[in-house]
């Protein structure tokens, strides 16, 4: 694995990091929904450093995610 997704809850300080072979939208979102949102639910809000236009894919990526489970 070559890169680190990692996932902080600002409020809790809680942390999660998953290693990733790269970093496409694909491979972040499954990480984040199969990791992260299954088990603890949806976040209310989602920053990151990639800027607005992965941000919205993310999210419309993730929303396709759920609906298709």
């Amino acid at each position: 694995c070559k890169y680190i997704l990692l996932i902080l809850v600002h409020f809790t300080c809680f942390c999660q990091a998953y290693l990733t072979r790269n970093k496409s939208l694909q491979t972040v979102a499954k990480n984040i929904y199969n990791g992260f949102i299954s088990p603890f639910g949806f976040s209310a809000r989602v920053h990151h450093d990639q800027g607005k236009k992965f941000e919205n894919n993310l999210l419309s990526h993730l929303h396709k995610l759920k609906s298709a489970s």
